[in-house]
This record gives structure tokens, sequence and C-alpha cells, in this order.
């Protein structure tokens, strides 16, 4: 199995759900297939949820780098601290990037908020309140692939870790960081290595 099986496989098989929970490793192309179902359904309306401000943007260029560069426009882009904003309204699609970040008050608020189909993305979801919420809706589709099966699948090469201890200053922001295309935002060295993670 290759990405583009998977991606085909999932947009496809997932049509008839309304929640639909992917819990795959990094690198296997979540975010990819939560934006080929919003294409697959025609979405005119969709939020994204992500856990930092500064996601949104790479969420915006995972959008563009796969083709989806239309539905930009379409679509709200959020933190998950501003979910309450969006209680009473309605979306085609709500995509949830690392729903492992959907603590009890986010629950809350996203139950009230109306969608034809949520999407939870994340490489593995530990929190049982989390799943449990999720899987005592009605209508869900789940696929989990971890890091050891997509190897076994020749899906991501196998990985060679090196241990680099770092000290990290969570109390100042010095690093500057580009925000959409005019903005700029200062970052702790916590908050700056999650951002480099996101990039690579």
């Amino acid at each position: 199995m290759t990405r583009d099986d998977l991606f085909e496989e999932v947009v496809r098989t997932s049509d008839g759900a309304k929640h639909i929970l992917l819990q795959l490793a990094t690198g296997l192309g979540k975010s990819r297939i939560a934006n080929g179902i919003i294409d697959r359904n025609k979405a005119e309306s969709f939020l994204v949820l992500v856990p930092e401000l500064p996601l949104i943007q790479n969420y915006k260029d995972e959008m563009e780098k796969w083709g989806y560069a239309d539905y930009i426009l379409k679509g709200k882009f959020n933190a998950y601290d501003s979910i309450h904003l969006h209680e009473g309204k309605h979306y085609d699609i709500i995509v949830l990037d690392e729903a492992h970040h959907l603590s009890e008050r986010r629950r809350e608020s996203l139950s009230k908020i109306s969608a034809k189909k949520i999407v939870y993305l994340s490489a593995k979801i530990e929190d049982e309140a989390i799943l449990e919420y999720i899987q005592d809706t009605y209508n869900v589709y789940a696929k989990t692939i971890t890091l050891k099966r997509a190897q076994e699948l020749g899906m991501l090469p196998q990985l060679k870790i090196k241990h680099v201890e770092v000290k990290m200053d969570n109390r100042i922001r010095k690093h500057k960081v580009k925000y959409g295309q005019e903005k700029e935002v200062y970052l702790t060295d916590y908050d700056f290595y999650n951002y480099l993670c996101v990039q690579i």
C-alpha cells in the first residue's frame, strides 16, 4: 500500500460516515486526506481547528501544495482555544487537526457546532475520554496505521533516531516567524521548536 492508495481508500470509503477518525503515523498524509474529503463532498463551508495560530498557515500551505487552494476562501481557520466562537454555527465539514488536543471543554463546544461531517486527525489519541467521545457518536469511520505498520508496508522509510538534548526557555518570545503573508509573531523556544517540526 502506498500513501496514494491510502488517500484513495479513505476518501472513497468514508463517504457515508459522519465522523471520520484518522489515527495515522506522521507523514502518511492526514491533512491531504482531510482536504480530499472536503473536495469529494464539495464543501461550501468548513472549519479547520489547529492547536496554535501559527499552524493555520501550515494547513493552508498544505491545501495549496495538494491542489486545494480554491477551497481556502470557503473555510474558516482557527485555534482550538477559539472553538467557542463557532458555537451555534453550521459547517459542511469540520477538520480537527491534532485531535488529541480536544479537551473536555473543547468537546462541549464542538457538540454545539453543527456539521455534516467531522474529521479527527492525529498520529495517536491516547486520551480514552476523547476516543470514547468519538466512538460514542454514530456513523464512525476509523482508520489507524501506526508508524511501525507504515514502515512494514513500505509507506515510510525506516527511521534513525538520534537523541539531542536541548534546553528551552519558555518565558521569552525571541524567535520571529512569518504568520500569513503580512503578520510576524514572536515565539518562545518551545513554540518555535513545534513550529519547526511542523515545517519539516
